[in-house]
């Protein structure tokens, strides 16, 4: 028999039963070849999908499983983020300690404001009259400039 033939044959295995000579003949084919072997078997996986009377799904409470993995996995993440900041604390403390001695040997003044580095804020004195403050119009300055 040819190869078409066989072919036939295992189609025809999956739809009726067959006599004594296709069965052995069959057989035959599928020992000798170990490709037609391969691939009689994917063609009975797809057909069994085919066939299937059921529709697809992913389980019971997939909804709630793929949320809690997703909170797990937040968690996680912080956790690795706190690790690895847990490395280097040491580290940037000692920068920040040297920083603020850096600052404070070359300050020219001792209050905490020049060690941290704040600036004063210029004040405007209110005990100045209403009338004597200058106000400033910035449509009268656009159109005069």
């Amino acid at each position: 028999m040819n190869k078409n033939e066989i072919e036939d044959l295992c189609i025809k295995s999956f739809d009726q039963t067959l006599n004594d000579s296709e069965k052995k003949i069959l057989a035959l084919a599928i020992e000798s070849d170990s490709e037609l072997a391969s691939s009689l078997i994917a063609y009975k996986n797809v057909r069994e999908l085919l066939l299937r009377k059921e529709p697809a799904t992913f389980g019971p409470y997939f909804a709630q499983k793929v949320i809690t993995r997703i909170h797990n996995m937040r968690e996680e993440l912080d956790q690795q983020i706190a690790f690895f900041f847990k490395k280097f604390r040491v580290v940037a403390l000692s920068v920040m300690i040297a920083l603020l001695t850096f600052n404070i040997i070359f300050s020219d003044q001792l209050d905490i404001a020049s060690v941290i580095g704040i600036e004063e804020a210029a004040t405007t004195d209110t005990d100045m009259p209403e009338d004597e403050i200058e106000h400033f119009d910035f449509l009268e300055t656009f159109v005069n400039n």
